[in-house]
């Protein structure tokens, strides 16, 4: 296999036994045996890519992909072929390298998502030079994982805490609204508990996604706050998720409180029903003007 081979030219280099001139002769030999080995390789990759069925017809969008697409690249396995487009590329890796669990950063292998097989060293090298031709700048995990050798481990062990606040900051930015809910409401709570005078009181019937589009910015704070792996920057985010929501609450004191208005009486010919249907109709209005600095973040990574 590999190994051997490279095992057995590195014995014959440090033989001492070996002419210096036999040895550059042996890694002619060796090199020019490689070279005609990779090029049988590519050309048996280039016949698999023509005569290899394709697996998938849309990308991971649902979109129709074709290899004759610009920006496709093509994955032989399992006797298939599977097109993939840049952008799930991208979103393959993300999925993988910034997976939380229990909101503790857990990178786990990048597998093929039609399969579930991890894709071997060659391919990933394959696909980060794909991405890096197609893009002025390359995903900063994808970079540093490529400079780790594509090692989960020493990944993990140079990168830990960059990871857990982009891991955080990749969470709240993607998920849907309604899984964020029980965790802006934990986070209302923690603060009110802590900030009985600067008190947010959000009214139960607040529209649940315009609150977590609000709410965002300062919930990734609230989670760097507690999941933070720098201690030093755990302090930091605290005392600046503490800062923000007090001057949310200085911009806004009454956000999320039910606004009630003043309606004259109904005459008194009007039936019971029509004064009940004025009642119905009449809409709820609440307070949600918000204030919140999108730049907020300090730390970043250099």
């Amino acid at each position: 296999n590999v190994k051997h081979k490279f095992v057995g030219l590195q014995r014959m280099r440090d033989n001492i036994f070996t002419s210096k001139e036999e040895k550059e002769e042996g890694m002619t030999l060796f090199c020019n045996a490689q070279k005609v080995y990779y090029m049988f390789s590519k050309l048996a990759n280039i016949f698999r890519q023509k005569k290899l069925p394709t697996r998938n017809t849309e990308n991971m969008l649902m979109e129709p992909v074709d290899l004759s697409m610009k920006n496709v690249f093509c994955v032989v396995e399992d006797g298939g072929k599977y097109l993939f487009t840049l952008t799930d590329l991208v979103n393959i890796f993300k999925m993988a390298l910034l997976n939380l669990e229990f909101f503790i950063i857990s990178p786990n292998s990048v597998k093929n998502p039609y399969t579930n097989n991890c894709f071997n060293k060659s391919t990933l090298l394959n696909m980060y030079f794909f991405i890096r031709s197609r893009v002025t700048c390359v995903p900063a995990y994808i970079e540093k994982f490529f400079r780790c050798n594509l090692n989960i481990r020493l990944f993990l062990r140079l990168h830990k805490s960059w990871l857990q606040d982009l891991a955080l900051d990749n969470y709240v930015k993607t998920t849907h609204y309604t899984q964020l809910k029980s965790g802006i409401t934990a986070m209302l709570y923690d603060y009110n508990l802590e900030n009985q005078r600067s008190a947010l009181r959000v009214h139960s019937g607040f529209p649940e996604k315009e609150l977590c589009e609000i709410m965002r910015p300062y919930l990734t704070l609230y989670y760097k706050s507690r999941y933070s792996t720098d201690n030093t920057l755990l302090w930091h985010y605290k005392f600046l998720f503490k800062e923000r929501m007090k001057k949310f609450y200085k911009f806004n004191s009454r956000f999320g409180s039910l606004m009630t208005r003043r309606v004259a009486n109904l005459k008194y010919t009007r039936s019971k029903e029509a004064r009940k249907k004025r009642q119905e109709n009449d809409p709820q209005t609440y307070r949600y003007e918000s204030y919140h600095n999108k730049g907020y973040l300090s730390y970043k990574d250099n």
